[in-house]
């Protein structure tokens, strides 16, 4: 029992009974009742509370100040909630509520109200214009089914903290007035469903210019209208002063995040871009599809983060992006995102006056360009801090030859580390080594242009059959290589690049979906060597074959193979002898491992995953001398690890061997295990003796080996000291 006395109750969290809480059944002065959860149950994990609490329990605490029911699977409160007077703080976050009892609207005392993601809320109280000493209302994630907001919310003058408010439809609905007697609003606050606002007088009536400590403001409209026809949004907004209702709306000069959604006005009012939001440090416009500019927002000399999206209008970006006589436009900018620009096609990036000297984009690191599928021309000339470039389906956007040189798009890039060109086409010229002329001339220019790249990932680029020299030779820092969705890529390089003063840097290369890929070089493989010495890790993934030549990495220590579904064996040459870590998984079609182990003698990490083929990891060669670590899953047709006569003579010290339903028997060997779990393994009949007599095992699990009889009991069984996890389940020993 808990004292009488007791304040203060808090406990740990996740299916919580009757017993739990009968022993709070006394305890009538408790003002605070608080579960704790780890952060993952809170996030994985439904948690429920008995009915107790709320028919029994919670009827008895009068005097609760602290009520706190987040994350409960729970659908409705008792209208007897309304007899906790004092309450002050109730937290129903990520609860499926639908709606609260009347009664809640009578706690007068109640200064807090969290409702965050609760996604099954339809809507609020009527009477909580009752609850004038409400001073923060979290609705967070919680506005998908809430069409509107309560009426009388101006009443709530003490409110500080509002997420978010929902204008309602017709005369008897909330209106965004109510707004504007929260003379206190702080922090974020967003305003959703502006097409109901069919007087812009009331829009003006928020006062959002004197709400200063307002510092994030979201602005929306209707979701759907982001995807409807232009023709289509003129019919619904007609009769609406958009364009007004969005000036109206100013907010003060002190603001620091913006967002814009769903805008359906054909111009953007005045303010915005405006150089007096000095302290504006993020900006994201969003489906404003009439407007067919954008605003001066290179004048905002603070903006750090830009995001611009389905901005159907747009079709040029010109000098009116950058501002009026700004010379320097952008000068903190760091990030720009464009995305789903539909008919976008051009983008001017000198400046306003073109006979003076204009510098835009001066501190930007990040530009990403995304489905922009008109866009035609070059990127801006001038970006000497970028360092991560990504184009996403942009197919006019061409990697092209200027007058003479090559790589325009890269110009006075010297700070490029992460480089993305996703469906974009690079000319045919620089697709096929046969101009070598010009490889050499593009072969010296990217040689100053992109040596400060360590990240390239190159995807979908059609007629690519191999990566030429002028992509090579001028990524001397290249650390990490990334090829993904190129249908005609046969190899990596030709035979006529001299690879061994290239890509010294290079530690990762994965290759992804490259179906026609059978070596990595068509050169001799000596000349292979010395130029990926550092290459410690491969990844193969989505490809018909592997690489003739992959023993020649005779640095490599990580192999990654998967999905490679006519993949029947290894190339007869092996694998790399350096090799530590060898993974396959998804090889459908792959039968044995033989020729991988040939001259594997450094193995370590064995991990082999839902390759049904494969009946034995090897027939002929012995399990590598050097493993520690054996993982076999989801093989269905294994019928052992090695075939009869051959015996593990390794220093094993984990064997994981899960759901191989055919497998049938252990072959002798190991003696030094630390851990062993098998499951699922329906036909194995016996372990080996010497499987479970190690001094060193410490975890030992067995499930679902239903022809298990019996673990073997060695003569030296009692020296199993160190054991300190057993599981044994479903099996007939």
């Amino acid at each position: 029992k808990i004292s009488k006395k007791a304040r203060y109750a808090s406990y740990t969290s996740y299916y919580d009974g009757i017993k739990r809480f009968e022993v709070l059944g006394d305890a009538e002065c408790l003002r605070t009742f608080l579960p704790f959860t780890s952060f993952l149950l809170f996030h994985l994990a439904c948690r429920y509370i008995t009915s107790y609490v709320f028919c029994d329990l919670l009827p008895k605490l009068k005097c609760l100040r602290v009520l706190c029911l987040s994350n409960y699977v729970m659908y409705e409160l008792p209208d007897s909630i309304g007899d906790l007077k004092h309450l002050r703080y109730l937290d129903l976050s990520y609860t499926r509520i639908r709606r609260l009892p009347k009664s809640v609207g009578t706690l007068y005392n109640l200064q807090v109200m969290l409702l965050k993601k609760c996604q099954y809320l339809e809507e609020l109280l009527v009477n909580m214009g009752n609850m004038i000493n409400l001073r923060h209302l979290d609705i967070t994630g919680a506005n998908w089914k809430l069409k509107e907001m309560p009426q009388q919310m101006g009443k709530l003058t003490n409110l500080q903290t509002l997420s978010d408010f929902v204008v309602g439809e017709g005369s008897g609905s909330s209106s965004i007035r109510e707004l504007g007697n929260l003379q206190q609003l702080r922090g974020s606050l967003s305003i959703s469903r502006l097409e109901n606002v069919t007087d812009a007088g009331d829009a003006s009536d928020v006062n959002l210019k004197y709400k200063q400590g307002i510092k994030e403001l979201s602005l929306k409209w209707k979701d759907d209208l982001i995807y409807m026809p232009i023709e289509v949004i003129y019919s619904v907004n007609a009769g609406i002063d958009t364009d007004h209702v969005l000036g109206f709306l100013q907010p003060h000069l002190e603001l620091e995040k913006l967002t814009i959604e769903g805008y359906a006005g054909r111009r953007f009012p005045t303010w915005l871009g405006d150089g007096s939001f000095s302290r504006m440090v993020f900006l994201r416009l969003k489906g404003c599809r009439n407007c067919k500019s954008l605003p001066p927002l290179g004048q905002l000399p603070s903006l750090k983060d830009l995001e611009i999206e389905w901005m159907r209008g747009v079709e040029q970006v010109g000098p009116e992006f950058y501002g009026e006589g700004c010379l320097k436009p952008f000068p903190s900018l760091e990030n720009l995102t464009f995305r789903h620009m539909e008919e976008w096609k051009d983008w001017f990036s000198f400046g306003v006056d073109q006979n003076e000297v204009i510098q835009p984009f001066t501190r930007l690191s990040k530009l990403r360009i995304c489905n922009c599928s008109k866009l035609v021309g070059k990127l801006p000339n001038h970006l000497p801090s970028l360092k991560q470039l990504v184009t996403d389906n942009c197919p006019q956007l061409v990697i092209a030859l200027p007058s003479s040189g090559m790589l325009r798009n890269f110009n006075d890039y010297g700070s490029l580390s992460i480089l993305s060109i996703k469906d974009v086409p690079i000319h045919a010229s620089l697709c096929i080594p046969d101009h070598v002329a010009d490889e050499v001339v593009l072969a010296n220019a990217a040689s100053n242009h992109l040596k400060s790249v360590t990240e390239l990932c190159v995807e979908n680029i059609p007629k690519l059959t191999s990566l030429p020299l002028w992509f090579i030779q001028g990524l001397t820092g290249l650390e990490l290589l990334i090829i993904e969705n190129c249908g005609e890529l046969a190899s990596l390089w030709p035979n006529e690049v001299q690879l061994q003063h290239h890509l010294l840097a290079l530690r990762r290369l994965e290759i992804l979906c490259c179906p026609q890929l059978f070596c990595l070089f068509e050169g001799k493989e000596e000349e292979l060597r010395p130029c990926l010495r550092r290459l410690e890790y491969l990844q193969i993934q989505e490809c018909e074959k592997l690489p003739r030549d992959l023993h020649a990495l005779s640095f490599l220590g990580e192999l990654m193979i998967s999905d490679c579904p006519t993949l029947v064996s290894f190339p007869k040459t092996g694998l790399p002898s350096s090799l530590r870590t060898l993974e396959i998984s998804e090889c459908r079609a792959l039968e044995s491992l033989t020729e991988g182990l040939l001259h594997s003698n450094s193995i370590e990490v064995l991990d082999v995953k839902r390759c049904p083929s494969l009946t034995s990891l090897s027939s002929t060669v012995a399990i590598p001398p050097t493993l520690k670590v054996l993982r076999i899953s989801n093989c269905e047709n294994l019928e052992s690890i090695v075939d009869e006569g051959l015996k593990i003579n390794s220093p094993l010290d984990i064997v994981d061997i899960w759901g191989c339903k055919d497998l049938k028997s252990l072959p002798d060997g190991p003696h030094n295990l630390s851990e062993l779990r098998m499951g699922e393994c329906d036909n194995i009949e016996s372990l080996p003796e010497g499987w479970l007599s190690a001094t060193s095992l410490r975890k030992l699990e067995i499930s679902e080996c239903r022809k298990l009889d019996a673990l073997p009991m060695p003569n030296h069984a009692y020296n199993l000291t160190s054991l300190q996890q057993l599981s044994l389940k479903d099996f007939p020993g």
